[in-house]
């Protein structure tokens, strides 16, 4: 996900945040009430009241690690009479398509608008890098049943997850998870 100081993008990008650290909160939001919701069905598969699993939820902590791209001009495609300030463009800019980015382009010289096929193109883009579309985090419970769990349970609670995630709006951005299983 992306960030931007730029007030004047909220207009053309309703979706874009204005801080690193509100993007930070919205992917742990994402990602918690995902876990929340497989962990509620399975609840609900295994015959638990709703006072009973809003109890076991209550005992469970999401921390996400994510660095947020941070913007400094945005190019909104499609749009083939895009004004770029060659000013501003020495920072990192970032083209957008849809609502999340999905190239940067580094240097003002990348910036140059070219057509190809009649389309709307740029030189020298680069997908956005790894670092920006990695979320790394940990689940952690103080319930003692969830805790015992066993790794190929916490990897179905897991793989449950990012298949919640990957067919919701961001979806391209949860592909896949790995996890590591570790007692206390």
């Amino acid at each position: 996900m992306t960030w931007t100081s730029d007030q004047g993008l909220a207009s053309r990008i309703p979706g874009i945040l204005r801080s690193g650290a509100d993007v930070q909160a919205f992917v742990q939001r994402l990602i918690m009430q995902a876990v929340s919701d497989v962990l509620e069905q399975q609840g609900r598969s295994a015959g638990l009241f709703d006072a009973v699993i809003a109890g076991i939820l209550s005992q469970l902590t999401v921390s996400v690690g994510y660095q947020p791209l941070h913007c400094e001009v945005v190019a909104v495609l499609p749009n083939a009479n895009i004004a770029y300030d060659k000013a501003k463009m020495m920072g990192e800019s970032c083209v957008v398509f849809r609502q999340y980015s999905e190239r940067l382009m580094q240097r003002h010289e990348s910036c140059q608008n070219v057509y190809a096929n009649g389309q709307h193109a740029f030189k020298d883009v680069i997908p956005v890098p790894e670092q920006h579309v990695r979320i790394n985090g940990t689940i952690s419970t103080t319930n003692i049943i969830m805790a015992n769990w066993s790794t190929q349970m916490w990897q179905s609670v897991l793989n449950r997850v990012t298949r919640a995630l990957a067919s919701g709006p961001f979806g391209t951005n949860f592909a896949g998870v790995s996890a590591i299983i570790s007692g206390s």
